[in-house]
């Protein structure tokens, strides 16, 4: 009777493993599928035997039963494309036990051996407010981001093939999967994680509150105006126009201080008018930026730092701002768990930028003074 119940049992398993392929094979196909609708495949990989056989090789053997195994495959194929607006994810299912990614290391002996390492190295210990995570390598392109308390693993930074770092976020406990691509390594922190080595630079960092726009007369002979969002709802574009027909004429003074910090983006309709009234203005405009300065708000830049009354300071942009979503489409995948959200936009003008970020001409210090401040004694002393 046992041999019967353990021959039962193998076939069964057997079943099981068949029907997960088959369900992993449809989900690759879809995402292999919808990547090759996006202008950025087009643009860089169309033909791409090398690419092509990442993709056959995959569906020769893809049985995983785990679904994160099931996630990192499938990033596979969105690694090789330079395209930061990608989204891929799993909603985290609440509902579900918390299955915590643990392993089984000697704490003190991890600290011990990233204690002396150098803040220009990305493996080390970091502060995430009161809590301590370490970051070291689980092969050579991969990286853990591990919770020291609870000897959790809570992402992978991965090294990408254009030099940059993509992570994936194992969130609410390993029920829910999110890339973010591109991070930056400044300083050395992770800003985007909240994962610091150092002393938490806060002056780089502008705290918009409700509202989006924002002018005023700053000082005897400089002018202030802050442009947080450039979000392309009907909502925003009304807002924005509404603000800028009421200040355009009160725009007038020599030295004009334009603050684009922490603007994630959104589009031309939001922005061109700025970037039109901005390109004929006389005075000098000294254009504030940081890591989250991204998107659009990067193509703000792009289109004005050709002019000689301009001048970048702070620090370098984030680097999505090619392609994009004109849309907005979120496809789901055959098993209704994942999700990728593809670009549509062919705009490839500032490609260079993407990864890269745009370089201030001038770098303010995120730990000593504000950067207004920074701002207007560089104005004072270069006038």
């Amino acid at each position: 009777m046992r041999k019967y119940i353990l021959i039962a049992t193998l076939f069964l398993f057997a079943i099981k493993v068949d029907a997960q392929e088959a369900q992993n094979i449809a989900d690759l196909d879809f995402l292999y599928q919808a990547i090759q609708q996006t202008p950025s495949y087009k643009d860089q990989l169309k033909g791409d035997k090398k690419y092509q056989q990442v993709y056959e090789s995959m569906k020769s053997n893809f049985n995983d039963q785990n679904e994160f195994d099931v996630y990192r495959k499938l990033y596979r194929l969105i690694a090789p494309i330079k395209d930061n607006h990608f989204g891929f994810y799993k909603i985290a299912d609440t509902t579900l036990k918390p299955n915590l990614l643990k392993l089984n290391i000697n704490v003190d002996s991890l600290k011990n051996s990233l204690k002396d390492n150098s803040i220009t190295n990305i493996e080390g210990i970091y502060k995430s407010g009161d809590q301590q995570v370490a970051i070291f390598s689980k092969n050579e392109e991969e990286k853990y981001v591990f919770h020291l308390e609870s000897k959790t693993v809570v992402g992978f930074l991965i090294k990408t093939p254009h030099q940059s770092l993509d992570y994936i976020s194992l969130q609410n406990g390993n029920r829910g999967f999110v890339l973010l691509r591109n991070l930056k390594f400044t300083n050395g922190n992770f800003r985007m994680l909240n994962l610091y080595r150092t002393e938490k630079p806060i002056f780089n960092n502008l705290e918009v509150g409700k509202d989006n726009f924002e002018f005023k007369h700053l000082a005897d002979g400089v002018d202030y105006l802050r442009l947080s969002s450039f979000y392309s709802s009907n909502a925003n574009i009304a807002i924005a126009t509404k603000f800028f027909v009421s200040v355009k004429d009160s725009i007038n003074a020599p030295n004009l201080i334009v603050d684009v910090r922490n603007n994630s983006g959104g589009g031309f309709r939001t922005s061109q008018q700025f970037i039109n009234f901005l390109s004929r203005y006389k005075g000098k405009i000294y254009i504030l930026q940081n890591e989250k300065t991204a998107s659009n708000a990067e193509k703000f830049i792009v289109r004005l730092i050709g002019k000689k009354n301009v001048l970048t300071l702070g620090e370098t942009t984030l680097g999505t701002l090619t392609y994009g979503s004109n849309y907005g489409k979120t496809l789901s995948f055959p098993n209704h768990k994942f999700y990728f959200y593809p670009t549509d936009s062919s705009d490839k003008i500032d490609f260079k930028y993407e990864n890269v970020g745009i370089v201030p001409q001038v770098i303010l210090n995120p730990f000593t003074e504000d950067w207004i401040l920074q701002t207007l004694k560089y104005i004072k002393a270069n006038d």
